[in-house]
């Protein structure tokens, strides 16, 4: 039953829209969670989300069209340094993905491995 889930409100900070859809279908199909699942597409857009609050946790894209590598981090993480931040990273990109949970982020995902996952379990 909806009702006996546990809410989690994410914020999907990423340019790639088609990546950001198949991730909130992998969200709509959790157990033991509900996820209500905002997405935009700049840091600027992020940064107005995460102001209003109640947000729990951020998937970050390092690399957008206004904002790239750790200052991306950085100025999430200026903004609400309690909300934890996963970082959304291309293959090849693990050294600044490590670099990133150095300075504040909690983890990090592949986004190659993060599509089969998805892909598996629809």
């Amino acid at each position: 039953m909806l009702a006996d889930k546990r809410n989690i409100t994410v914020l999907m900070i990423e340019d790639n829209v088609p990546f950001a859809d198949l991730i909130n279908e992998f969200l709509l199909q959790a157990q033991k969670a509900a996820f209500e699942f905002i997405h935009v597409e700049t840091l600027s857009l992020g940064l107005l989300r995460l102001a209003e609050g109640g947000i729990d946790v951020v998937l970050l894209d390092l690399g957008l069209e206004d904002s790239s590598g750790l200052d991306t981090l950085r100025a999430v993480l200026n903004q609400t340094p309690d909300v934890p931040v996963v970082i959304l990273t291309g293959h090849g990109s693990e050294d600044t993905a490590e670099e990133a949970i150095r300075e504040g982020a909690q983890d990090y995902l592949l986004k190659g491995h993060l599509v089969i996952v998805c892909w598996i379990a629809l």
